[in-house]
């Protein structure tokens, strides 16, 4: 990247813009080896003046505010930015929501960290353990966890830092220290330390509703996507299903910090694997991509962004090369804002710079009170802070439908559909599909579009119970239990305002149906399907010009087929399509067609396929209830047409119209 400071005209923009990149301005038009991008300080007047530069140009967009000034000022300049932001923060009465960090420790004493957390909200596995480290020069110093807190807390400090806006937090921070002041923790007790701590909180607390956030991983030895103890723990811990209390657990996807100058990172981040334990079914993995390509830094003049705006974050990881990846669920799920990579002007170096990092509070006191947070677990802190903000809004939706929410409103950016589009000419769109859903998982999450409708575009919620295994009453006691249910759910579609829309006009249905399965407690037989999880539960909607009891029957069928995945690549319309959307326990798809051909699409149902309760039967496991969340949204591309006031009045109880029906063979 290049900055050209206080430049008199565009003529010196030109020129050094032209030299930087070996080309000139005139009859011959500046090439690219690569995507570059050029840091310009000029006046709109000037850049007119030159319709040669401009013509040569992708786009020109204002650029961001990055890091430098307020991490290269003075502690008592810290000081003041830190003080100007903490006088503006206000709380929302009768707080019940937290964000609880599993990690080195909070220090509670950083002014703006002291508004969220404290002492009272603090504990450490190991008593004997400081509650966090306190600066020393010389002395061990670990403040990852204070860095986490103020990304969950406020989100990148720079978008208010620099505004005098009231600040009002709907959550506040506990802190539970899982690593050690010094040395590490036994492999073999992460499971054990990571839960046994939170359940600390848990026992202080009780009523406190919590995102579990967690940015530490490790890269010890597994099977690539397989579980294993650490994982199982967090799956068994958020299931529920010991104590009949289910939790909202985000993760981390781990960070590639081996980057080459040389190699495509989109490559690197598919080499590099998602790190224990973020395979977790039940989690939220995150992973990171990257909106930061501004470089303001005078002691990189002449560095450029490594990875271009929009796309995955050099330092994230993928489950691309999963060697389970046939059973595995998609990871990540979602993906953050993880910061960038500076590239050197001769392209042998790789360098991560506050500039292209996220602004967010140090560990410290005094002195540098504010740090740069990046990677994947400056993600984890924001897709937390969202899962936060999302259950303080609506208390009363359950762990599972929050996740939902974050996954059914994260979209591709233009920069990974791209990559899609780059993949598919050289592979069949199943690995296409495949391999964008492993590295960037469902795309980047939107609060805004998780927390309400719009008059062209609404989103519906369904909380409901399905008991998926039964056994005849005259079963012998030896018999394996078979399938027990299904539900349907009819739409409260606008039919008259879609269909009278333009048959030309394609309009949208996204579906996504998360729940929580319960790990297996004996790890033999993981390589088979249906081994961890507890159950399966898939959606199918009903297909325009299909009768209900057509589709009754239909479901029914497949229902019955034990290992169902769905017809093969995509059908009617689904991105996805019934086969690859069926990993793990959260499943996303969306499908575009006509508004009449939506109008006919009012029915969806939920069924269950196969799991270890329904072959484990000593411990009487097929006779439990689950719960899962359905969300349903459309979506016309014309913001003119009112589609919510049309059922707003059904919206606050979602899907009523529910109906079991009891699985045949």
């Amino acid at each position: 990247m290049v900055e050209k400071n206080a430049i008199d005209g565009v003529e010196n923009i030109a020129a050094s813009l032209a030299e930087r990149v070996n080309g000139r301005l005139g009859n011959t038009s500046i090439s690219f080896f690569n995507s570059f991008v050029v840091l310009i300080k000029s006046s709109v007047r000037n850049l007119e003046k030159a319709p040669e530069l401009i013509s040569n140009l992708e786009e020109i967009r204002k650029a961001k505010d990055t890091p430098v000034p307020i991490l290269s000022s003075s502690p008592k300049e810290q000081q003041e930015w830190l003080q100007s932001i903490s006088d503006r923060v206000s709380f929302s009465e009768n707080i019940t929501t937290s964000v609880s960090i599993l990690d080195t420790g909070v220090n509670y004493n950083n002014m703006l960290l002291s508004k969220v957390c404290c002492d009272d909200f603090a504990v450490s596995w190991d008593p004997d353990w400081p509650k966090y480290d306190q600066y020393q020069p010389l002395a061990p110093f670990n403040e990852h966890g204070s860095l986490q807190a103020g990304l969950a807390a406020f989100g990148s400090l720079m978008d208010v830092v620099l505004e005098n806006s009231a600040i009002q937090l709907s959550h506040v921070i506990e802190s539970a220290r899982i690593l050690p002041p010094q040395g590490n923790n036994d492999p073999l007790l992460y499971g054990a330390i990571t839960v046994g701590t939170a359940y600390k909180l848990e026992v202080d607390r009780p009523d406190l509703n919590r995102v579990y956030s967690l940015a530490v991983t490790s890269d010890h030895e597994i099977e690539s996507g397989r579980p294993s103890s650490w994982s199982a723990e967090i799956d068994q811990f958020t299931s529920g299903m010991q104590d009949g209390k289910q939790r909202l657990f985000v993760i981390s996807a781990g960070n590639n910090l081996d980057i080459r100058p040389d190699q495509d990172y989109w490559d690197q981040v598919n080499l590099a694997q998602i790190e224990d334990p973020a395979q977790a079914w039940n989690a939220i993995t995150v992973g990171a991509y990257t909106e930061m390509t501004t470089n303001d830094d005078p002691n990189f003049e002449g560095w450029s962004p490594f990875a271009m705006e929009g796309d995955v974050a050099p330092s994230s990881r993928s489950s691309v090369n999963w060697a389970w990846r046939r059973q595995a669920p998609f990871k990540p799920d979602v993906v953050a804002e993880g910061g960038n990579r500076l590239l050197s002007p001769d392209r042998t170096e790789v360098s991560n710079e506050d500039t292209v990092g996220l602004l967010t509070t140090s560990g410290r006191t005094t002195g540098q009170v504010f740090e740069r947070g990046s990677d994947t677990s400056a993600a984890c802190a924001l897709v937390s802070r969202c899962a936060a903000q999302l259950t303080a809004e609506y208390p009363e939706f359950w762990p599972e439908t929050i996740r939902g929410l974050i996954i059914h409103s994260a979209e591709w950016t233009p920069r990974m559909m791209e990559r899609f589009g780059l993949l598919s000419a050289v592979h069949s769109p199943k690995v296409a599909k495949e391999t964008l859903l492993r590295t960037v998982g469902y795309g980047v999450t939107n609060i805004d579009k998780a927390r309400y409708s719009a008059d062209h575009a609404l989103t519906l919620i369904a909380e409901g119970e399905i008991q998926p295994f039964i056994k005849p009453q005259n079963a012998s006691a030896s018999s394996d239990p078979k399938l027990n249910q299904m539900k349907l759910y009819q739409l409260p579609w606008p039919l008259t305002e879609l269909q009278n829309l333009p048959p030309e006009l394609e309009v949208k249905l996204k579906v996504t149906l998360s729940y929580f399965i319960e790990p297996n407690p004996g790890r033999r037989g993981y390589r088979t399907r249906y081994s961890y999880q507890s159950h399966g539960l898939r959606f199918e909607t009903i297909r325009p010009g299909q009768s209900l009891e057509n589709f009754r029957a239909y479901i029914n069928g497949l229902a019955n087929m034990d290992d169902y995945d769905g017809p093969e690549g995509d059908s009617d319309g689904w991105f996805l399509g019934g086969q690859l959307r069926t990993r793990g326990s959260v499943h996303s798809d969306e499908w575009t067609g006509s508004a009449q051909d939506l109008a006919d699409m009012h029915t969806i149902a939920v069924f269950p396929v196969g799991g270890w309760w329904k072959y484990k039967t000593a411990e009487d496991r097929w006779e439990n209830r689950v719960r899962f969340s359905l969300l349903v949204s459309i979506e016309v591309p014309d913001e003119n047409v009112d589609i919510y006031s049309v059922i707003e009045n059904q919206i606050q109880v979602a899907i009523e119209n529910q109906v079991e029906i009891e699985i045949t063979t």
